[in-house]
């Protein structure tokens, strides 16, 4: 067992999942690596043999009772796709009718859970893309700022404060600024945080749509589907979920032809579907833990949009620059708005975020000192 789990955590997601080097916040990385190794768990379950040994099992009348019809029966029905009809209702005898009721996803749980996985992961790599050529190795300058000697630290401050000194002539007045992407102009002072700003905003769409999408396929009814209330009312009430669901049904038909000399001879079977029970308890959890993450996701995109106030982001360089001396007030609003701006501020809540807020306070003490020892030769 122990050289089993020593093999896990050799993997590459479990190495990510435990990785120290980060370039966002908690937030982030529940959505594009627990929320994608939570899925990929489920593609591994619904793909893998010991979970799904039984995918499909046929009731066979008596003239079709042998080996080989139970097999080809079975096979045939996975391939062809079955269809639902409520058992208080008499099926349909025209074919149209059975073709519309057919359901042929099961097949394709792990490639759409792959899609979802995608999908979460995608803002990931759209972040990743476009802050690589920043000026600034972001996972580096926080990696630095965990590492507690000042050797580290002072690496840090020189990478931030080269950051912050970069086309110092070229600062937006605006958080968010369009033409920073179209140009390609990377030195305005706002180009990180617009960045991640709008992979936030993407990691909140995604996660609200994908639940949505999780919803749509449990088949919930009513407008109550955020937060699960029709699920929490069916456990409750009948100790079961989803009861006769149209979307993950137990039990479905199949029509098989059978050729017989020269006639085509047409079953229609009972079929079960164990797999559809997994299917359905895994998208069930997946849309209690969508819930989860959207809670989070919105909340701390509403902090965001209220940290970047411009009285907050001076109060939180005051913050940080507290144990520094002569540090007036003047000299730390110049600094928050003309040589910090947004992307010296979002830099310093990431190494904040990672490592701690004291490895902030002596991240921004060197910079701070130099900007005071700037400004006063200014004066003279």
């Amino acid at each position: 067992m122990g050289s089993l789990i020593n093999e896990l955590f050799k993997w590459p997601l479990v190495t990510r999942l435990r990785a120290s080097d980060n370039d966002d916040e908690h937030v982030d990385r529940l959505n594009h690596r627990y929320t994608v190794g939570f899925i990929l768990c489920g593609v591994f379950i619904t793909s893998t043999k010991p979970f799904v040994s039984n995918q499909i099992s046929c009731w066979l009348p008596a003239e079709l009772k042998h080996a080989s019809y139970t097999k080809y029966v079975e096979r045939y029905c996975w391939i062809a796709n079955t269809y639902y009809i409520h058992s208080n209702v008499t099926p349909p005898h025209s074919d149209e009718d059975r073709r519309q009721a057919q359901i042929g996803y099961y097949q394709w749980v792990p490639i759409l859970l792959l899609l979802m996985a995608l999908g979460f992961y995608a803002p990931r790599l759209f972040w990743r893309s476009f802050n690589a050529h920043c000026g600034i190795d972001i996972q580096n300058l926080v990696k630095k700022s965990q590492i507690s000697t000042k050797n580290s630290t002072e690496m840090a401050s020189g990478m931030l404060e080269h950051y912050c000194r970069t086309f110092t002539y070229q600062r937006s007045k605006f958080s968010i600024h369009i033409q920073a992407y179209v140009r390609r102009n990377k030195h305005r002072g706002n180009y990180l945080f617009s960045l991640y700003f709008l992979t936030r905003f993407m990691y909140l769409i995604n996660s609200i749509l994908q639940l949505y999408l999780l919803n749509a396929l449990l088949g919930h009814r009513g407008n109550a589907w955020f937060l699960d209330i029709d699920i929490i009312k069916s456990i409750f009430r009948y100790g079961n979920p989803l009861l006769d669901s149209p979307y993950f049904p137990r039990v479905t038909l199949c029509d098989v032809p059978i050729r017989e000399i020269a006639e085509i001879h047409r079953y229609t079977l009972q079929c079960v579907l164990p797999v559809n029970i997994l299917n359905e308890k895994i998208f069930l959890a997946l849309s209690f833990w969508f819930s989860y993450v959207i809670l989070h996701n919105i909340i701390s995109f509403i902090v965001l949009i209220f940290q970047q106030l411009q009285s907050q982001r001076i109060n939180y360089v005051k913050r940080l620059t507290t144990l520094i001396e002569n540090n007036k007030r003047d000299y730390i609003e110049n600094f928050t708005i003309n040589y910090l701006t947004y992307d010296g501020i979002f830099l310093l809540r990431l190494i904040s975020h990672n490592s701690s807020e004291l490895q902030a306070m002596e991240t921004i003490k060197t910079i701070f000192q130099n900007f005071k020892i700037t400004e006063e030769n200014k004066v003279f």
